[in-house]
């Protein structure tokens, strides 16, 4: 490939450049690392790593900008441009040869038909003519970029896919004032880029875009298939890998007519996921794909060891699915998107994936016919039949250890609120369990244990530990929360997670972006504030919604004595922000003296007095040392 500029190794650098990442990947270096390997991959040719870069995210987040950095690197006459379905053209894939990088910018969705693109991306044969000429074959020799606003690929493309894609979120918003054009500051460290990407050494793209050493699924690949494909978003909120599980796989679409009536311990595999298409106002497939592409989802995608098996049950043969089971209201296993999220956040990937996994054996292949998987129909009834055990297992009591920093496993996944008529009460957990479930039942039920509520807000002990189902308490009336589902479950997982979006943002800035992003809605919010949230989480609310994103720094103008003055809670949050900043204090010196003085870990538990306290203490204090004084 002929570079279409001058190249020299004696370059001033590529700070802005470098600049300009950190700000499209918010200061993640991974993502960032990312891009900088595909580029140096690009600029050598390395089409034998059989991978595309997919960028996601709205106008102005970046994605052009990097597309056009690719350009300028290898040159305009080395890049193609062009749309996903052109691909099938054949006159349009002889535009691609000898070309080092196609570029599909904001595609709207994927066509039914990807062969071509499948050809382009894994080193296959691609069959093109240029007109008035004979047609010819050959081999892409680089490297594919799609952009788009949305995730636009769906799970029933195929494991190859989830195999070759690289998907990275472009969520940054550039502020109207930084706009300009930087590929005009680009332009000058072009060569100093380049000098940098081909340094990076082979084994160190091939080890960050083919995943060497990690092999747990991208958590954006996996929330695009849950957003893009009913299959996905059914496996991740109602299926639990389960490595002695069984379940049949069934075929009658109207098993469950009425959701209120669904039993996971008696579903078939699809009048369960019928039902949640159903729900999701989603198009379910068809009995003869549902259970090949659920095998492929599940072992190729998602790295489970499943299996199709037919066993017989009170003389009659039966299609099942081994290593898995349907997630019943106790169950307390997280759902794959959260093991995803734990797992980025820095938790023990290793416990978050399931019971006994080596126990499974090696998936085989079933060559029986694909019929449907309809032989079975004692489970396609509404009643539940009680039949022979697949397989005995005794259940588990979960241990749970519940602290103030509950962002490890169980984050996102907590309890909903129990109300109680005096300040402490208990709650004794059923003495039994009905074993009705054909694959998914125990022989063993939880011991019963008594567990302490408190119904104020108080202090959490450090560690408290114990056997917890989970449990919906009547007081809440969960079909009353707007989103578009019937299922309890999937409305309380829903508000955990709106919830956590909403309380983790810090200005009203970030609440505004949640609801564009289509992460929550208001009707959710207002729904959370009137029925689910605490009172120091309404207060926390409210601290949002009043805060702007201001000049952090700036301190209160003087008032004259005796003055009254009013001040917005956020305004006060800005000057303790302030005021510590000056004195030097980290965050965790500033909850140590909140400990001391008032027995709070948090600003926002205390009272407006004692804000104003702690306020008027910070500003009194002369900077030294720690940032103390004798009092």
């Amino acid at each position: 490939m002929q570079l279409p500029r001058d190249y020299t190794v004696v370059e001033a650098g590529w700070t802005k450049i470098d600049t300009w990442m950190n700000e499209a990947t918010k200061g993640n270096s991974e993502y960032k690392e990312l891009l900088l390997c595909f580029a140096a991959a690009v600029l050598r040719g390395r089409n034998d790593l059989q991978k595309f870069l997919h960028l996601i995210g709205g106008g102005g987040s970046g994605k052009s900008t990097f597309t056009t950095l690719l350009t300028a690197l290898v040159g305009e006459s080395n890049t193609a441009t062009m749309n996903l379905g052109e691909l099938e053209d054949k006159h349009e894939i002889a535009r691609i040869f000898g070309k080092r990088l196609v570029v599909l910018p904001d595609q709207d969705k994927a066509p039914k038909k990807m062969s071509n693109f499948k050809r382009l991306t894994g080193q296959d044969r691609l069959s093109g003519r240029r007109l008035f000429e004979n047609g010819f074959e050959y081999v892409f020799g680089g490297l594919t970029v799609v952009t788009s606003n949305f995730p636009i690929f769906h799970t029933n493309l195929g494991s190859w896919l989830t195999r070759r894609v690289s998907m990275i979120p472009f969520d940054y918003q550039c502020p109207n004032h930084k706009k300009r054009d930087l590929m005009k500051e680009f332009e000058g460290e072009l060569g100093a880029f380049t000098s940098y990407l081909l340094s990076i050494p082979e084994t160190r793209i091939e080890a960050v875009l083919k995943g060497i050493g990690d092999r747990s699924l991208s958590t954006t690949v996996w929330e695009s298939q849950i957003r893009s494909e009913g299959l996905a978003a059914w496996v991740n909120e109602w299926v639990i890998q389960d490595s002695t599980g069984s379940v049949p796989i069934g075929s009658n679409a109207g098993e469950w007519k009425v959701g209120e009536d669904y039993d996971a311990t008696c579903s078939t595999l699809y009048g369960s996921y019928a039902l949640y298409c159903q729900q999701t106002k989603r198009s379910a497939k068809s009995p003869q794909n549902f259970s090949c592409e659920l095998l492929e989802l599940t072992n190729r995608t998602l790295g489970w060891l499943t299996e199709k098996a037919r066993v017989k049950i009170s003389g009659k043969t039966v299609r099942v699915i081994k290593g898995l089971k349907l997630r019943e209201r106790s169950d307390t296993q997280l759902t794959v998107e959260e093991i995803l999220e734990g797992s980025m956040s820095g938790d023990n990937r290793s416990d978050n994936q399931g019971d006994n996994q080596g126990d499974n054996p090696k998936p085989s292949s079933n060559k029986g016919s694909e019929l449907g998987d309809n032989l079975y129909s004692n489970f396609e009834v509404g009643g539940c039949s009680r039949l022979e055990s697949i397989s005995n297992r005794p259940v588990e009591s979960t241990n749970i250890n519940l602290s103030d920093n509950c962002d490890g496993a169980y984050k996102g996944r907590r309890q909903p609120p129990t109300t109680a008529p005096h300040n402490l009460t208990t709650v004794t957990l059923p003495d039994s369990v009905e074993n009705k479930n054909t694959s998914n039942n125990s022989s063993q039920v939880v011991t019963p244990v008594t567990i302490p509520i408190q119904q104020k807000v108080s202090a959490v002990p450090e560690v408290v530990t114990f056997a917890v189902t989970s449990v919906v308490p009547s007081e809440i009336n969960w079909k009353t929360y707007p989103y578009n589902s019937n299922d309890t479950y999937t409305l309380l997982n829903r508000a955990n997670k709106v919830k956590e979006r909403v309380l983790d943002c810090s200005t009203k800035n970030d609440l505004i972006k949640l609801l564009a992003d289509n992460k929550a809605s208001e009707p959710e919010i207002n729904w959370l504030r009137e029925n689910y949230l605490s009172i120091s989480e309404k207060q926390q609310l409210t601290l949002i919604e009043n805060s702007t994103q201001g000049n952090l720094f700036k301190g209160p103008e003087p008032t004259p004595r005796g003055e009254i003055v009013e001040y917005r809670l956020s305004e006060i949050i800005e000057s303790i922000d302030h005021e510590m900043k000056r004195l030097g204090w980290s965050k965790e010196q500033g909850r140590q003296y909140l400990m001391e003085r008032y027995n709070k870990k948090s600003r926002l538990h205390l009272t407006d007095e004692e804000l104003l306290e702690f306020w008027d203490y910070l500003k009194n204090l002369d900077k030294k040392g720690d940032g103390r004084v004798d009092s």
